[in-house]
């Protein structure tokens, strides 16, 4: 049976929700609209305008010109603008450069778009003392954003979806989606029967964007066997939110009790279940440093806490996390700018401890008569043991070891590898050097030249081969504390 309009609009008026009942406040409380001109936020206008004008509460509208499709971009503008004079509604724009900001900044178009008008937002209900924001985010949004992350390898946060009611950074600030459990389907035609005017953004149609990929190929494919998949995905981000949010007031509590002034107590966390232990460890580093860890960060910090771990340290994005003995602390690891700081010390004989950059390293001379074989590096970055025998006779370009040092990667760096002179930066990339201890390594260097990477091993050249008649030679011994393991240290000198 085909639906008529009439179906599609009673249906769409049955599952919009007042933003007033979500955001559970008073109904003359000021709203800010974000308003594109699409299908979507024209609906949510027409709506919200209505219960406005019985309510009395105030009502702004804000748009982004985002600099990226030019005319059409113009078109919306100007489209938005007389949307405003029609309705009698005070109008905030901005016009942006995103595709500049997304260069400046190394990231996607989407992503900077999304900061740009979230920051407009909460400038504009900053100034005009507004405390909600009304998006036009609906149903099929919503399953787009659960399959977007869930191919992702996302948790309960990700496939929860689209919240129909947020906080935003700023503190009294908040959003919510009245059309967050209508069909696109149902919002198109209702302002077909409304007669209600709108525009369309052409780059929907790009599938070079992974949203619009999956709007334009997936959705329609998984309608053809779920009917309404929109829905049902509805549905169960809605019991998903509630599991984590069940989840984190656990966390919460796991984290007081786990709380001391040095870190957090080791077996209250080895203890707890792995779900909410990995939780409190995210939330308590987000705390210290800003970074969201990645699960692979949070297992091993998690492994650091187990009685029976051998690890000790392990470093992550922003810092450094040190078992010791009952607690997990944090050290930092940058300076006021954010980058690790450089350093640079004389190639010496025996220990260097350099805890707040992760690594140790030991330098001693090694009978090489004992060893039947010796073995270069097996550069496992994942092992934390790196081994290295050089003899130090006959090193290219240098007469005496006291003029070696040890010092951090700089920038341009080159090593001579295997006959190809290779930038240093790439060729870590490249090895599967995680890229958090790239600028923490120490190169052994003899002026600008470097001789020997961990990981890597020497230049080519630089050192002669190592024999059993070689008498003056050194063993070279980094400890770096990342991506820990339990497995035992191997000696693969």
């Amino acid at each position: 049976m085909t639906t008529s309009r009439s179906d599609a609009y009673a249906r769409l008026l049955a599952a919009y929700r007042s933003p007033f009942a979500l955001a559970g406040v008073a109904t003359d409380t000021p709203l800010l609209l974000g308003l594109s001109g699409g299908a979507d936020s024209r609906l949510l206008l027409h709506l919200v305008a209505s219960e406005c004008r019985q309510t009395g509460a105030p009502l702004h509208l804000a748009h982004i010109h985002h600099g990226i499709r030019d005319k059409e971009a113009d078109r919306d503008e100007r489209f938005c603008r007389d949307l405003a004079e029609q309705y009698h509604l005070p109008l905030h724009v901005l016009r942006a450069d995103v595709p500049t900001l997304a260069r400046e900044r190394g990231e996607s178009v989407e992503t900077v778009a999304r900061q740009v008008r979230y920051d407009f937002f909460s400038r504009v209900m900053r100034e005009q003392d507004i405390p909600l924001l009304l998006t036009a985010h609906n149903a099929d949004d919503n399953l787009e954003t659960v399959l977007f992350h869930l191919v992702r390898g996302c948790g309960l946060s990700g496939l929860g979806g689209i919240a129909p009611v947020r906080c935003l950074d700023a503190p009294g600030q908040t959003v919510v989606r009245p059309l967050l459990l209508c069909s696109k389907a149902d919002i198109v035609a209702a302002c077909q029967e409304l007669s209600l005017a709108f525009v369309t953004d052409s780059t929907n149609e790009d599938t070079a964007y992974t949203r619009n990929f999956l709007r334009a190929r997936v959705l329609p494919a998984l309608g053809e066997v779920i009917p309404h998949p929109e829905q049902q995905v509805v549905r169960g981000s809605e019991t998903l939110r509630e599991d984590e949010q069940c989840l984190g007031q656990l966390a919460e509590h796991l984290l007081a009790e786990a709380s001391v002034e040095t870190g957090l107590l080791r077996a209250a966390l080895a203890n707890a279940h792995p779900a909410i232990a990995k939780r409190v460890l995210r939330d308590w580093a987000f705390a210290i440093s800003g970074q969201t860890l990645a699960t692979c960060h949070l297992d091993a910090m998690l492994q650091l806490c187990a009685p029976t771990s051998t690890s000790k340290r392990l470093c992550v994005p922003g810092g450094v996390v040190v078992a010791e003995r009952e607690c997990l602390c944090w050290q930092d690891v940058t300076d006021e700018s954010g980058v690790p700081t450089p350093f640079e010390v004389p190639f010496s004989e025996g220990t260097m401890e350099r805890p707040e950059l992760g690594f140790s390293l030991c330098v001693n001379t090694v009978s090489l008569r004992q060893h039947q074989t010796v073995t270069q590096n097996d550069k496992n970055v994942y092992n934390p043991f790196i081994r290295d025998t050089l003899i130090f006779d006959t090193i290219v370009g240098c007469t005496q070891v006291e003029s070696l040092t040890w010092r951090s990667r700089r920038s341009g760096d080159t090593i001579l590898f295997r006959g190809v002179n290779r930038k240093l930066r790439k060729l870590q990339n490249e090895m599967g050097i995680p890229a958090t201890i790239r600028d923490r390594l120490p190169l052994l260097c003899h002026g600008d030249t470097v001789l020997w990477v961990p990981f890597i091993g020497p230049r080519d050249g630089a050192f002669t081969p190592v024999t059993q008649d070689s008498t003056n030679a050194y063993r070279l011994t980094v400890e770096y504390h990342t991506f820990m393991t339990d497995s035992p240290k191997e000696d693969i000198s």
